[in-house]
């Protein structure tokens, strides 16, 4: 189950990635996505613009995702790639990476390496979404996120199982449902932003 949260620490379902870090933020949506005009179309975007589209959508992440959850989503993580034997060894990986995680300074990367880079795709000329349908889907996404991230065991409570591949709980991305605003700019800019767990989009 756990192991494909993966992505989500490097892709969000609107197919924008981040490095694996440890959040930093207080959970709260009410700051505005980006300083670039919302009612410009994604496909007239200078790559000035692109680049601060990018650059505002990961500080971002950085406001709205709780430490906490950051920092519980890196400890599973660590648990996970480290191929526990049992619940106590995978409650004590995750714990030493999530104590870490919350003595680090905000974003600090305290997980394993992601694969994931931060550099920014060309926008196509087919993808006609706004900047302000863009930012609606990355407001949404990261409320699902947050619940997402919320509903995951905490470290000392773990289990081999939440760490295994089973959708049987329903709280993998894989079951998240798409937000309508993310639906919205996937059908403007059809092909460009992938589902949950994707890998393409404004990051790749």
């Amino acid at each position: 189950m756990l192991k494909r949260l993966l992505c989500l620490s490097c892709v969000l379902a609107i197919g924008a990635g981040f490095v694996a870090g440890c959040g930093g933020g207080t959970g709260s949506s009410s700051t505005a996505v980006t300083s670039v005009d919302g009612t410009k179309p994604l496909n007239t975007l200078t790559a000035v613009e692109t680049t601060q589209l990018c650059s505002d959508t990961d500080a971002y992440m950085a406001k709205v995702v709780p430490k906490t959850n950051g920092c519980k989503l890196s400890g599973v993580m660590a648990a996970a790639f480290a191929s526990p034997a049992s619940n106590a060894e995978a409650q004590a990986a995750c714990t030493t990476i999530y104590n870490q995680c919350m003595a680090a300074g905000s974003g600090t990367p305290c997980a394993p390496p992601a694969t994931c880079t931060e550099t920014c795709n060309p926008i196509p000329a087919t993808c006609t979404a706004t900047v302000a349908q863009f930012s609606a889907c990355v407001t949404d996404t990261f409320v699902a996120y947050n619940q997402v991230l919320g509903a995951i065991p905490s470290c000392g409570a773990i289990t081999l199982a939440d760490l295994s591949d089973s959708t049987a709980s329903g709280t993998t991305t894989d079951t998240t449902t798409t937000p309508p605003s993310c639906q919205t700019l996937e059908s403007a800019c059809p092909g460009y932003f992938s589902g949950p767990g994707g890998s393409t989009g404004m990051h790749h």
